[in-house]
């Protein structure tokens, strides 16, 4: 299991748990469930930042264990 999610990873983690995207500016894409707003870089192959992933894991109000058991 690797440490922090790739894009591709996150899109499918976000979008299984009702998260559409609202909007791209650029390498970023928005999502949103209806309460919360998710930014995340796109960037396919590359993992994304720690930084980044611990706080969509803030806003999801879950683990990194969880994460990868969604």
């Amino acid at each position: 299991m690797p440490k922090v999610p790739n894009y591709k990873q996150l899109h499918s983690v976000l979008t299984s748990l009702g998260f559409k995207i609202i909007r791209q500016k650029g390498s970023h894409v928005q999502y949103f469930n209806g309460s919360i707003c998710i930014t995340i870089p796109k960037h396919s192959n590359r993992e994304v930042s720690i930084g980044v992933f611990l706080e969509v894991l803030k806003k999801l109000n879950i683990n990194k264990d969880q994460f990868w058991k969604i």
